[in-house]
């Protein structure tokens, strides 16, 4: 049963994993607060913030990106 539940954590990690690297939003807000010394409500206000600043660069790319395939 501890075997089966070790792979299990596994999977969720791998899985965790898949979904942070397609959601740069995500792995920006979740950077700022896991694995780190301190309070997590701290952390996690962090956390909001750099997602906000994620989403904005992601924004602006998209911007960008749009300008430069929009012209002549």
């Amino acid at each position: 049963m501890a075997d089966a539940q070790a792979e299990e954590f596994k999977y969720f990690g791998m899985d965790l994993e898949f979904l942070l690297r397609r959601t740069p939003k995500w792995m920006a807000a979740l950077e700022a607060i896991l694995f780190r010394e301190g309070g997590i409500v701290e952390h996690g206000e962090e956390g909001e913030k750099a997602e906000e600043r994620a989403w904005a660069l992601r924004a602006v790319q998209v911007l960008a990106t749009d300008r430069v395939l929009s012209l002549p």
